[in-house]
């Protein structure tokens, strides 16, 4: 059956035939949602893509390890196109079962559980991962026999669109599945490099992971982890690659494992710093009243709530357990209406 949005994506050679593609996706992404979908002008959209450093709005958010993390928001206008296509860049591939960022029901503690039990983990993260996505590289991708048989002027202009400087933007609503597009034959040989040698391998965003239940496994997979990463595009930070054995604190994307060996439950908690962190709070709560100890640490009260809510919710869910309940029932005598 003929498909004039089909037939704009294979064939497409203007801005129109632009325009109306992306006009197909906003209507059909918001009319699940009851919303009234954005309808943009091939002027509107030529724009997005010949000036977007006026459709980004840059800043930085501090990293966990020390350093700045640059994000470049798109405007209003360019964010609804990009969240208008996230969902035909998903039908370009199907998610591999060891790949566990930007997936629903998939997060850091399903990541982590993956490798339980295992005496040895490496840890190994790929550098500088969504600006070293290039425009150019997304579209070959689109034309690939992946993709749905793109036009060029199509596959071009649908990598401009989500591409910020020649780069993938984090912050960009399409960013997280393109990651997982750009990924997915990474995922593959990697998981085919754990099988060979006996390992178990996860993926969340940039963080890899491999573990094993000897040393030597791991000594033959990180040479051909080092291969395979640069033979897909990326670099391994070799400041964040390590192995960690059983008699070490084993942690994995910011969890730490448990092992019956340290006379532990196997499984997966949040780290002990976290958690006398969070003890601390709720000390400081009872002890000097919810304002005077929000203002020891430099916040408002709700913030200051609303910080001790989140992180007693976070280690709920990481693991129930004792302790758990403890803070969760202490938080409800301190905040009553929570």
């Amino acid at each position: 059956m003929y498909n004039p949005f089909i037939q704009s994506l294979r064939a497409g050679s203007n801005p129109a035939a632009l325009a109306k593609f992306v006009n197909h996706m906003s209507a059909k992404r918001a009319a699940p949602l009851g919303m009234r979908p954005w309808a943009f002008s091939p002027q509107e959209l030529t724009s997005m893509m010949e000036a977007s450093h006026l459709h980004y709005r840059p800043f930085s958010l501090p990293k966990k390890t020390g350093g700045e993390r640059k994000i470049h928001a798109p405007e209003p206008a360019l964010k609804m196109v990009q969240w208008s296509l996230a969902p035909f860049f998903r039908t370009m591939f199907t998610p591999a079962i060891c790949s566990f960022g930007f997936e629903r029901g998939r997060g850091i503690v399903e990541n982590a559980r993956v490798h339980v039990g295992q005496d040895w983990v490496l840890n190994a993260d790929i550098q500088d991962f969504f600006p070293s996505i290039s425009r150019p590289r997304l579209k070959g991708l689109f034309q690939s026999d992946w993709g749905p048989h793109v036009s060029p002027y199509m596959a071009d202009s649908l990598a401009r669109l989500v591409t910020h400087q020649g780069r993938l933007p984090q912050g960009a609503p399409s960013s997280p599945v393109l990651t997982n597009l750009v990924a997915a034959n990474l995922d593959i040989r990697l998981e085919g490099l754990a099988r060979h040698f006996g390992c178990r391998y996860s993926r969340y965003v940039d963080d890899l992971t491999f573990s094993a239940a000897g040393p030597g496994a791991l000594r033959e997979v990180l040479p051909r982890l080092l291969r395979i990463v640069a033979s897909e595009g990326f670099d391994l930070n070799p400041k964040k690659t390590r192995v960690q054995p059983v008699s070490m604190r084993q942690g994995v994307t910011g969890l730490v494992l448990t092992s019956q060996k340290s006379g532990a439950e196997p499984g997966v908690s949040v780290p002990r710093e976290f958690r006398r962190q969070t003890r601390a709070m709720l000390h400081a709560w009872r002890a000097h009243g919810l304002d005077r100890a929000a203002e020891q640490v430099g916040q408002s009260s709700e913030e200051f709530a609303l910080s001790t809510q989140g992180r007693i919710a976070h280690i709920c869910h990481v693991r129930c357990s004792p302790e758990a309940d403890r803070m969760k029932a202490e938080l409800r005598q301190l905040w009553p209406s929570v």
